[in-house]
Formats: structure tokens, C-alpha cells, sequence
């Protein structure tokens, strides 16, 4: 009986690893290669939009620090702070 319901296990978990992979790749097979390869560079470019906006906020100086910190977060330009916006 132990064997058998191994066996049995084995047979379930083999059916829902196939299920899992059809549901996984249905939505590339909808799409090809072409869809793929478009999402994929969309993606990037999303990414990197993300990042460039991360990187900037993390620059910009926050209303809720006092000007000491709002000043150190400026950039220089011909000897005149210009705040990073």
C-alpha cells in the first residue's frame, strides 16, 4: 500500500509540474516570438526609465529635511547651486 501511494503521489505531482508549465508558457505561445522579443524590450526600457527616476529622487532634496540637507543634495554649476528638480 505504501509503494501505491508513492506511486500515486509521484503520478499527481507529474501532473501538476506538466499543468504548471502549460499555464506558465500559454501566455508566450500567445504572443510568439516576435511579442516576446517586443516585451522583453519594452520591459528594459521600463526598467531603465525606473531606474533613471530612482537614482534622480534619491538625488532631489526632500521638503520634509531642512535646507542644510536640501543644500548638500544641490549641484554646483559655474559656482551657483542649482537644485537637482
Amino acid at each position: 500500500l505504501r509503494d501505491a501511494a508513492t506511486a500515486a503521489g509521484r503520478a499527481l505531482r507529474d501532473a501538476v509540474e506538466r499543468r504548471t508549465d502549460d499555464w506558465f508558457y500559454a501566455p508566450w505561445a500567445a504572443i510568439g516570438e516576435d511579442g516576446t522579443a517586443e516585451l522583453l524590450a519594452l520591459t528594459e526600457r521600463l526598467l531603465e526609465a525606473l531606474a533613471r527616476t530612482r537614482s534622480a529622487s534619491a538625488r532631489a532634496p526632500s521638503p520634509c529635511r531642512g535646507p542644510e540637507a536640501r543644500a548638500a543634495s544641490d549641484t554646483r554649476v559655474d559656482g551657483r547651486a542649482l537644485p537637482l528638480r
